[in-house]
């Protein structure tokens, strides 16, 4: 086919096609079936012969369009009957069969004749397989948008494919998202009217939106509107939908990628933790948890220099700073805090700057693990046990309970008193003073003790077993 508009124009005229149509019925009034006997009238000549219809398009090869020749008398009336002559100007573009049937071969333009009794009727066939024709639609058809859309863009939005049908061509509307390069119409963006986003008489955009959920590029005053300054972000589907702007809500877990606002943090202004302005996080915390990244300024207006721990949700919790409840069990692993215990400063037992413990008690009841120079300064040498609690209690050091003549055996009275030098006499293990031996002082010779027990029901030569006959180191 040729490029110029000027071989492939199609030159359309609206007001021919009701005489056209008139033919038609005329034709098919007077009838051309095959059992027909009716001849021609020789005796009336005929004036002129027209075609029906005198141009049309092809936009495939392959397809067909049948044309349909009728003789006209000098007084413009119909002669039947009248059989023609088919020819093509070019059978390599569109050839015709003897019936009129026109078939597009390749592209370009032909002319397709009929002839009877000398008299030639004349149509103008297009071959347009590469459909040049479809940016020139103006020419043919009346734009039903002149004051929406410029005729140049029809293509843009309907798609021409040829009909087998119809002696012509039939359009197919695309969808705004085909027409647009992905920009899908959703929520009440799908019964808006055109003129929002296109210009309204060029149909040329009026904001440049990369996709469908670039939603700023056209809503940059409805947001100017409602958070000028706020420094809310402009991805506004994290808090809006598509079908209306009220009825708003905002994720802050999802949009943070994980920080839920809980206690008092769901009340606050979002200029607390945000620059007003862009937006910005104003502190980096890790969690939700992480109170110390934020609480900086509080922590050292509370706790500058004291060692306190930075994981502030030990003692406080997120709705208030005020009434908190430090629990030293929980904190510690299981070290409760008794007796005088409970009301000394923190730094008796952690170090002032970082709060590490600077003693490592196995639990609560190991004294000795923290009191060893108070064990040293009372005990040195003496062989005492260092299971402070058997003798002391957790309120005071000076007022220890131990009596071991009442609770256990009298060493300070009765024959045995001023008879020992240290605990070490009788307690031989020093990391178990239940241990004892009574054959440091009392050596009896084994054989002259089992004679003289002999009759001694359930004796055995063993100091617990002393202990058992003689509790308060008499003789029975």
């Amino acid at each position: 086919m040729a490029d110029s508009r000027s071989q492939l124009q199609r030159r359309s005229h609206p007001t021919a096609w009701p005489a056209a149509i008139a033919l038609l019925v005329l034709a098919a009034a007077y009838g051309c079936d095959e059992d027909s006997t009716e001849t021609v009238d020789t005796t009336v000549p005929i004036a002129s012969a027209q075609l029906n219809p005198e141009e049309g398009t092809l936009f495939a090869l392959g397809q067909t369009l049948q044309l349909t020749a009728v003789a006209i008398d000098a007084g413009g009336a119909e002669v039947p009957g009248a059989v023609f002559t088919w020819s093509s100007s070019d059978e390599s573009v569109a050839s015709v069969s003897s019936a009129g049937l026109v078939t597009a071969v390749s592209s370009g333009s032909a002319t397709i004749t009929a002839s009877v009794d000398g008299i030639n009727a004349a149509a103008t066939i297009w071959v347009d397989p590469e459909r040049v024709l479809q940016n020139y639609c103006s020419d043919c058809h009346v734009n039903g948008h002149e004051r929406i859309f410029v005729t140049t863009t029809c293509p843009a939005c309907h798609a021409i494919e040829p009909d087998p049908a119809s002696p012509d061509h039939k359009t197919v509307s695309n969808e705004h998202a085909t027409v647009s390069g992905g920009i899908d119409l959703l929520g009440a963006h799908e019964s808006i009217s055109c003129f929002r986003c296109h210009d309204r008489h060029t149909g040329s955009l009026l904001f440049d939106a990369d996709s469908q959920n670039d939603c700023i590029a056209c809503h940059q005053r409805d947001y100017d509107g409602q958070h000028a300054g706020s420094g809310f972000p402009t991805t506004c589907l994290s808090c809006h939908n598509m079908d209306t702007w009220s009825g708003a809500i905002f994720d802050h877990s999802a949009a943070s990628g994980g920080f839920e606002l809980v206690g008092a943090h769901a009340s606050l202004p979002c200029a607390s933790c945000h620059d007003p302005v862009s937006g910005e996080p104003l502190y980096s915390p890790a969690n939700q948890n992480d109170c110390i990244a934020c609480h900086q300024d509080d922590y050292d207006g509370q706790h500058a220099g004291s060692g306190y721990p930075t994981t502030c949700l030990i003692c406080h919790n997120t709705s208030t700073w005020t009434g908190a409840s430090f629990d030293h069990t929980t904190a510690s692993g299981g070290f409760e805090l008794v007796g005088v215990h409970a009301t000394l400063p923190c730094t008796s037992c952690h170090d002032p700057v970082n709060g590490e413990p600077l003693y490592d008690p196995a639990d609560q009841n190991d004294c000795i693990a923290c009191h060893q120079d108070d064990y040293d300064g009372q005990h040195a040498g003496s062989g005492y046990p260092t299971t402070c609690l058997t003798c002391h209690n957790t309120i005071d050091w000076a007022d220890a309970t131990f009596d071991h003549d009442a609770q256990y055996f009298p060493i300070f009275s009765g024959t045995h008193r001023n008879r020992w030098d240290s605990c070490a006499t009788c307690h031989t293990d020093p990391n178990d003073y239940r241990v004892f031996t009574c054959f440091n002082c009392h050596f009896h010779n084994q054989t002259n003790m089992d004679n003289r027990h002999s009759e001694v029901a359930g004796y055995v030569y063993e100091s617990s077993q002393c202990y058992a006959c003689h509790p308060d180191g008499e003789a029975p």
